[in-house]
C-alpha cells in the first residue's frame, strides 16, 4: 500500500520525506547526499541544487518510493513517524495488554424501591410550578 501512495504522492508528502531523511541524517552525522547514496544508490552532484528541489517536493515519485521502503527497512521509528505525518497510518494509542484494567462499573446503591431512591423522571415544569406558586 505505501510503495502506491508514494507512486501517487504529492510534492506536500514528498516535503515530509524530506523533513524525515535530513532528520535521520542529522542525527547520524552524516550529509544528506550520503544517505541518499546509502539508502537508494542515487549520488546527486553537489552543485545541482538537489536538497532545495528535494526540500521543494520536487523529487521523483520513484525516488521517493524507493526511500521510503529503505526507511520502513532499516529505521521503522522514522518510517511510522512520516507515515503519520503523510497520513497513510492514523495514530493510535497502543492498546493496554489484556487484563491490565478493568472497566469501571457504575455500583447501585439502591437498594429499596421508594420515590426517594428512585424517583421517577418528569416532565419539563414551569417556573410557577416549581415555586408551587400555580394556585394563585
Amino acid at each position: 500500500m505505501t510503495e502506491t501512495f508514494w507512486l501517487k504522492s504529492k510534492p506536500a508528502h514528498r516535503k515530509a520525506l524530506y523533513r524525515v531523511a535530513k532528520e535521520l541524517a542529522d542525527s547520524q552525522n552524516m550529509q544528506l547526499r550520503d544517505l541518499l547514496q546509502i539508502a537508494i544508490g542515487w549520488a546527486p552532484d553537489e552543485y545541482t541544487g538537489y536538497q532545495d528541489n528535494f526540500r521543494a517536493g520536487r523529487i521523483s515519485r520513484k525516488k521517493s518510493s524507493q526511500l521510503h521502503a529503505w526507511l520502513r527497512k532499516t529505521h521503522p521509528e522514522f518510517a511510522q513517524r512520516l507515515d503519520v505525518e503523510v497520513g497513510i497510518i492514523k495514530f493510535q494509542l497502543p492498546s493496554p495488554p489484556p487484563g491490565s484494567f478493568r472497566p469501571l462499573h457504575k455500583p447501585s446503591f439502591n437498594t429499596c424501591n421508594c420515590s426517594i431512591c428512585n424517583p421517577k423522571p418528569r416532565g419539563k415544569r414551569d417556573a410557577w410550578e416549581v415555586l408551587g406558586l400555580d394556585e394563585y
